[in-house]
């Protein structure tokens, strides 16, 4: 059982943290996500969070290690949360104005960042391939997390969050 002021504690200052500077670029700020696109990110997210809860899937927290050698486990420790938990507060944002949406990026992070940006192809994936977006939503939990890119790539992420959380 978790210590009821400790993960207290740790809601607060992921708050902060969410709370921190808005999202800002050349294209200006980024903005929430309302309507139909809040919706199909939401029905991605709680999947994703469901796959979350199996001991399995969990394991792809400890698969890989950021640049200081610590894995997104013991990043998500001091959160004193549970992964979905942790999923569950993650901002995701309109990305539609960042160049690499105009591409095939579906969901941009950065690493180290709560919060996710979202493209306008991964409201398609969303309604095409839902287990591939729940996939991509916990790849780019990853990242939150500390996880860079290159090594590993990309796809060898997916498809070790695909491995350990899919189906």
């Amino acid at each position: 059982m978790r210590d009821p002021r400790r993960a207290a504690a740790a809601t607060l200052v992921l708050v902060i943290l969410l709370a921190g500077p808005r999202v800002a670029s050349a294209q200006g700020p980024a903005r929430p996500l309302r309507g139909f696109e809040l919706t199909m990110v939401d029905y991605a997210r709680q999947g994703a969070m469901r796959r979350l809860q199996s001991p399995e899937c969990q394991q792809v927290l400890s698969d890989f290690r950021d640049p200081q050698g610590r894995t997104p486990l013991e990043n998500l420790s001091s959160f004193a949360v549970g992964p979905d938990e942790y999923l569950a507060q993650i901002p995701f944002l309109d990305g539609q104005s960042r160049p690499l949406c105009q591409g095939q990026s579906q969901l941009l992070t950065t690493r180290g960042v709560a919060r996710v940006l979202v493209c306008r192809s991964f409201m398609q994936t969303v309604q095409q391939q839902r287990d591939m977006a729940e996939i991509y939503v916990i790849h780019e939990m990853l990242h939150t997390l500390g996880l860079d890119e290159n090594p590993p790539t990309s796809l060898e992420i997916t498809q070790q969050v695909k491995r350990r959380c899919g189906r």
